[in-house]
């Protein structure tokens, strides 16, 4: 019964949720890695490497500008995607 009726109605929702979420969680960890409290130093984050194109903004702005364009480009996309799942039910 669980598998029939409830998981079919149940999994939509958290689809969806999860889906909205990831924006949230990609803003997160990149202020994190920002603050300099992320990922340790042989790893790569998106938020670690705009803090470290501070210091070059006069010579090399574009070092700064392409992780956080990519940072926004795929927090828009998730949201976007969440907006859509929602709006069509859950269903893919």
């Amino acid at each position: 019964m669980i598998r029939r009726h409830v998981l079919p109605n149940v999994l939509a929702p958290i689809v969806v949720s999860a889906s909205q979420s990831l924006g949230r969680f990609l803003i997160a960890e990149s202020v994190v890695s920002f603050l300099g409290f992320g990922i340790p130093e042989p790893g790569a984050s998106w938020g670690k490497m705009v803090y470290e194109g501070i210091d070059r903004m006069r010579e090399g702005w574009w070092v700064s500008l392409w992780p956080a364009l990519a940072i926004a480009v795929c927090v828009t996309a998730a949201n976007l995607l969440g907006d859509a799942l929602r709006e069509d039910g859950g269903a893919a």
